[in-house]
């Protein structure tokens, strides 16, 4: 077929292809022998195939490069005798599967095979084959040298790797391992013998997956209450010792399991034992933490604490015991406290910020705990204040300035019982005096001292400040006494007036009319004068380009606070301007508004609706309207296309003359 083929081609092609056509198809053909033979075939001479180093065994972490090297070796042929050398390798003794050229995978039951002629000898290099096995499989050939490589190895790669070879009737085959450094695979086979209220664990290590394992946790639960919730022994295995000594609490059942660790993480849990070990109840050996009284409840002592563990109450009926009393008396009064989880008592008491001594003991059906319980110290509820403060006043000291004042007054006793609970320090309370609707601010001065009585004592002066006021404006300020929950009545009154500050920025500044040439603004005073208006100053500048061109102040500055408008003229027609106003106190210049403002054209129309910009001081002007450049320049435009129309034109036809010889007339 592909010399009928080649004969056809060669009656319609021209004599010079035909010319070169023979030694094309010969050209042809040498190639398609070449790629069947890179592809293919490896000549050998005939007899025996043995394996002289077979893969090794190797340990590579999870993500690495793995490599198999199978070295192979051929007896000497026979003159004029060759056979095929076929290498494959296997997994598991299943067939690695085999991506064909076409990307198709198949099963390399039927491999990829190699065809060379036998090395010369004369030092050439020999061929190499490198093809796809698998999306991470790779077989690398070089002489008689066969690597199997494994890119980016995970766990379902581990196992024996098999390298097959075959030479005519003679075959040889060799296999070596892969393990994967990673964490240990669990313990297995764990089970348990019980020694009264101890347990004899022991298990058999699972694979140590390519790193030497360091300790075994063993875990427990209770079965029969929550099988889910597991508990850690305090105390490790080590690596080299599979059997553990487990204390165990009294009045449960238990079963077992056991983690191992290596330096790459802690394995996946064993399964649970089978057997479980039950023990016998005792009395509590131990007494709740964290005990403290609350003084947030009036009319009440409240004792609350930390509840203990299931595994602590070691018997049936676990609840607590409190006792009580107020310092300084005898005998205890108690309570019991049904409840295993209860973390709270409530007794009710008559007296305000009373100190008491108060304990919280275990118990169990069989008694209280073994362990003496620790006596606590705390108070009853806390109530409002009765002390007011004395002395409240400003600082004379201290200039009162537009946003600050500062006060002082009579310390008094952290100790004083009319401040009915746990002194924390003061609240300097003020509002508007014009606003009396809203709630009022407050500024927290916590005390300085200690409980101790260190610190500032009765009678001493102290001081606060409050800031952020209004400027300009009359505030009244109070001071309180502050404990834990609640704050006491009001000192006397004290008001205060801030000086004068600079205005906010000018209100709903826009264009009220514009021409070519002149633009008239108004504006609304702002909303936060902070003092006497003095008046308002007005400024404007041409946007250029993006750039704001000179500031120039408008010479009838007004200096009426009353007068809301102003003219600006002279102005370039079609024309962007950025235009400041900003109120005036005695204390100084406020915030600017600004605005940008774009005249009108020649002809008197006036710029559209969308031509006045209210933008932040340092947003960038729009500059050109590009409908009105382009309207402008249209017949410009048209102008010079007519123009170089008839420049390209001429120049065509002085071309073509030139080209003819012909003379241009």
């Amino acid at each position: 077929m592909i010399k009928q083929r080649s004969h056809q081609q060669a009656s319609s092609v021209s004599p010079l292809y035909q010319t070169f056509q023979e030694p094309l198809v010969g050209l042809h053909m040498h190639w398609i022998l070449a790629v069947a033979i890179f592809n293919a075939y490896l000549v050998v001479p005939c007899g025996g195939v043995y394996i002289d180093t077979p893969p090794k065994d190797i340990i590579v972490g999870e993500g690495e490069e793995a490599k198999f090297l199978c070295l192979t070796s051929v007896l000497p042929r026979s003159e004029g005798q060759e056979a095929l050398i076929t290498v494959h390798w296997k997994f598991l003794g299943q067939h690695l599967d085999v991506t064909d050229p076409d990307g198709a995978v198949k099963d390399s039951s039927e491999p990829a095979k190699i065809l060379m002629a036998e090395p010369a000898g004369n030092g050439e290099e020999a061929m190499e084959l490198e093809e796809d096995l698998a999306p991470r499989y790779r077989l690398r050939t070089f002489e008689n040298r066969h690597v199997l490589v494994i890119d980016q190895v995970r766990p379902e790669d581990e196992g024996d790797y098999t390298c097959v070879v075959t030479y005519g009737n003679s075959s040889e085959s060799a296999q070596g391992s892969l393990t994967i450094r990673r964490i240990p695979e669990p313990p297995v086979d764990v089970t348990v013998r019980c020694h009264g209220d101890k347990a004899e664990v022991s298990w058999n290590p699972g694979r140590a997956n390519g790193a030497e394992t360091s300790n075994y946790l063993v875990q427990y639960n209770l079965i029969k209450e929550n099988p889910d919730e597991w508990f850690s022994y305090y105390e490790d295995t080590i690596g080299s010792i599979t059997v553990a000594y487990i204390e165990l609490a009294p009045y449960g059942d238990y079963s077992f399991r056991v983690i191992a660790r290596n330096r790459f993480g802690s394995s996946r849990p064993s399964e649970p034992t089978e057997e479980t070990c039950t023990t016998p109840p005792d009395r509590p050996d131990r007494n709740p933490r964290h005990v403290r009284s609350r003084t947030d409840k009036k009319g009440f002592l409240v004792i609350e604490w930390e509840p203990l563990h299931r595994l602590s109450f070691h018997g049936n009926g676990f609840g607590y015991l409190v006792l009580w009393r107020r310092k300084g008396t005898y005998g205890y009064n108690s309570a019991q406290v049904e409840g295993s989880y209860s973390s709270s008592f409530s007794q009710e008491v008559d007296d305000v910020y009373g100190l008491y001594e108060f304990q919280v003991r275990s118990k169990n059906k069989l008694g209280e705990a073994t362990n003496p319980s620790l006596v606590y110290i705390g108070h009853s509820y806390e109530a409002e204040p009765e002390l007011v403060v004395e002395g409240f006043q400003l600082d004379k000291l201290r200039n009162v300035t537009q946003t600050t004042a500062h006060f002082v007054w009579e310390a008094v006793d952290p100790k004083d019982s009319k401040i009915h609970g746990k002194f924390k320090g003061y609240k300097i309370l003020y509002w508007k005096w014009d606003v009396q609707e809203q709630p009022k601010k407050e500024v927290f001065i916590p005390y300085s001292g200690r409980m101790d009585g260190s610190g500032p004592v009765k009678g001493d002066e102290v001081g606060g400040s409050i800031s952020g006021l209004p400027a300009y404006s009359v505030i009244k300020a109070q001071i309180v006494v502050v404990n834990s929950h609640y704050v006491g009545p009001p000192s006397t009154t004290v008001d205060v007036f801030t000086e004068e500050g600079r205005p906010s920025e000018v209100e709903d500044l826009h264009v009220d009319k514009m021409t070519h040439n002149t633009i008239i603004i108004r504006w609304l005073p702002p909303k936060q004068p902070n003092g006497v208006l003095q008046g308002f100053d007005i400024g404007y500048q041409p946007v250029l380009d993006g750039h704001l061109g000179k500031l120039r102040v408008l010479g009838s500055r007004t200096n009426n606070p009353l007068r809301l408008e102003a003219q600006i003229t002279r102005l370039k027609p079609n024309h962007w301007y950025r235009i400041h106003v900003a109120a005036r106190t005695r204390a100084g210049r406020g915030d600017l508004s600004v605005m940008d403002v774009r005249t009108s054209n020649f002809t008197g129309v006036a710029a559209s609706s969308d031509s006045t910009l209210y933008r932040a001081h340092n947003d960038t002007p729009e500059l050109t309207d590009n409908s009105s450049k382009s309207s402008a320049c249209g017949n410009h435009d048209k102008t010079l296309f007519g123009m170089r129309f008839i420049t390209v034109t001429l120049t065509v036809y002085i071309a073509t003359k030139v080209f003819h010889g012909q003379q241009i007339s």
